[in-house]
């Protein structure tokens, strides 16, 4: 739902009956090769949730959830966060729109809330074979429904798809060579029938549904029910299954009825959108001539279980263990006495040597070393997620630990570049539908180089140049991630001491000054010393005056930035007193100049912002 797209021309094989008939035959095969893929997965994510979440009770109890505590790790290493874009070119000219289009997806990554979606996905990836995602465009005629959330009307949605919910061409061994795929999806039947974008004949047979769940023979329990939060009926308001069947060699997408009532499709549009598709797909194994990969933890589920076993086992031992008094016929006085001493007194016994304490049962000291082993395996298998986690040193010392957690790292960062790539792809195409919006209008804020000047400028139609594959999209390394406090801090000074502090002088010749206030707010923030601003007083610095030793010529009054309306900046020379720091190109053009200066523009400023 919601693909930007145009009408399929009539006679098409797709509205054929007998094809929907093949169609939905297909579609019938393919679930049941992957029942035994749901299954396992449902298992895991029982293991995963334990015995004590929602009515999951029927799950064995499993002491030590290893599968949770991997889990747990692996995901916030691989997300944490809203990526950031990386829009590059090849031409000089289209540097300052490129710094535009990367605000203008960031800032649609914020309110998509893509980070959210991408977690989602990156758990799907380790319980399942995959995770799937897909994207598209709002209706262009109402507000549309994606799996019960409502998308603004022409705002792109990035839409996590549950297993239980995708299929594909049973007989391709890649996703490159799949004739069709698609996804199940839910929707008021109200809104199908007065949305006006479904086929007025076809939907005069379309009923409610009676559930989301999976029917048939080959049926299996959706995710959905390990909690038992899925009600048998629902009384509130009608709704109906929808099923989105894409066919990237026809370039198109058809909407037909989950239940395959009709020999007519509801809807039936050409693919009007970014390259690839609508649909995306995470995963970190593949296995040859196989088109589902293997999921993390396939190969975490053997080592869980032994553990849970030895647990339970050494927990029964231990249950069993008792320590007893025996005693001889003569000394049952003294046994008397010392059961009821309380602990620390003392007691008066004919002869000590007819009394005896015996231990019987208790935990095996072979058993508690060998479920050592198993836990220090599974964290090995796993990745090494306890050393990962900050649950075990690894080592004596800490540049042994640190060594230990590079090669930790190792298979965290093939993930995570998976992660990324699966992350690219999807930013890639919602870019598309950005640089296409006619309608897009998107104000922000730009600083001039090496100038404190900034203007007010606009992310709209006019100011797009050239063709979207023009440019080249990538995120920013590790801005998926939250990086700790102490470490950035760290980055920053380590910056300071061998690359900025090393070439001030040279920075000071072009123009360019060290700006102490900015670099000690930087590293307070991330170390959260907020009274930073108690530790500096006015030093009484003359203007001229280089911080560095070395003395420069006198500075330009500071020009002053004033929108005039469009994209045309207004730029007046001598409002106000500049500081050092704002040395550079545009307060030299500005300086002995009479009157206003105007800027063409935000693609036309001094350097470009992305330069």
């Amino acid at each position: 739902m919601g693909e930007t797209a145009t009408a399929a021309p009539e006679g098409s094989m797709i509205q054929d009956g007998a094809f929907l008939r093949r169609l939905y035959a297909t579609m019938r095969q393919n679930e049941r090769q992957l029942v035994a893929f749901k299954e396992k997965r449902n298992e895991a994510l029982r293991k995963f949730a334990g015995s004590h979440y929602g009515g999951n009770s029927e799950t064995a109890a499993d002491p030590i959830n290893s599968i949770h505590a991997a889990a747990s790790v692996m995901i916030p290493m691989l997300v944490m966060q809203n990526p950031r874009s990386w829009v590059r070119t090849d031409t000089i000219q289209s540097r300052a729109f490129a710094w535009m289009f990367e605000t203008a997806l960031d800032r649609l990554m914020d309110e998509i809330k893509f980070a959210k979606t991408e977690r989602r996905l990156v758990g799907d990836s380790i319980f399942s074979p995959l995770g799937i995602s897909k994207v598209g465009l709002g209706a262009d005629k109402e507000v549309e429904l994606e799996h019960g959330i409502f998308a603004d009307v022409g705002q792109p949605f990035y839409d996590r798809v549950d297993l239980d919910d995708f299929f594909f061409d049973p007989r391709a061994r890649a996703w490159e060579e799949c004739y069709f795929m698609g996804n199940h999806y839910e929707l008021p039947l109200q809104f199908v029938r007065e949305s006006g974008l479904y086929d007025k004949d076809a939907l005069d047979a379309l009923k409610p549904s009676e559930s989301r769940e999976s029917s048939g023979e080959d049926a299996t329990d959706n995710a959905s029910e390990i909690g038992s939060m899925r009600p048998d009926t629902y009384d509130l308001m009608d709704f109906v299954r929808l099923s989105d069947v894409y066919f990237p060699h026809e370039n198109v997408i058809l909407t037909i009825p989950v239940e395959g009532i009709g020999v007519k499709p509801l809807r039936e549009v050409e693919w009007v959108g970014p390259e690839g598709g609508p649909y995306d797909f995470l995963y970190y194994h593949e296995l040859s001539d196989n088109i589902m990969p293997i999921p993390p933890v396939a190969t975490w589920t053997d080592l869980h279980l032994l553990i849970n076993v030895m647990a339970r086992k050494l927990r029964r031992q231990a249950e069993r263990e008792k320590v007893i008094l025996a005693f001889e016929d003569q000394a049952a006085e003294d046994a008397e006495a010392i059961k009821e001493a309380n602990d620390g007194e003392t007691v008066r016994v004919k002869d000590v040597n007819r009394l005896k304490e015996i231990k019987f049962g208790g935990a095996g000291v072979e058993s508690y070393t060998f479920i050592q082993w198993l836990i220090q395996m599974f964290s090995r298998n796993s990745g090494n997620t306890d050393l990962l986690g900050g649950n075990d040193a690894g080592a004596p010392t800490l540049g042994q630990t640190a060594i230990l957690q590079g090669n930790a790292n190792v298979r965290v960062q093939d993930m995570a570049g998976c992660v990324y790539n699966h992350a690219k792809s999807a930013i890639r195409k919602l870019g598309w539908y950005l640089f296409h919006d006619p309608l897009i209008q998107i104000p922000m804020v730009k600083r001039i180089p090496n100038t404190p000047i900034e203007i007010e400028v606009e992310f709209t139609p006019e100011t797009m140049e050239g063709d979207y594959y023009d440019y080249t999209y990538d995120i920013v390394p590790y801005s998926m991630t939250v990086t700790d406090p102490d470490q950035h801090a760290q980055k920053v000074l380590t910056l300071l001491n061998t690359t900025i502090l090393p070439l001030a002088q040279h920075a000071a010749m072009q123009g360019s000054t060290l700006n102490v206030d900015g670099i000690t707010e930087i590293v307070a923030k991330a170390l959260d010393v907020r009274e930073v601003d108690q530790m500096y007083m006015p030093s009484g610095q003359m203007p001229g005056s280089d911080p560095f030793g070395t003395q420069m010529p006198p500075i330009a009054p500071q020009p002053q930035a004033t929108r005039t309306g469009g994209n045309q900046i207004t730029v007046h020379a001598g409002a106000g007193q500049p500081t050092p720091g704002q040395r550079g190109p545009a307060a030299a053009a500005s300086a002995g100049r009479q009157g206003p200066q105007r800027l063409q523009g935000a693609g036309n400023t001094s350097g470009g912002a992305g330069a």
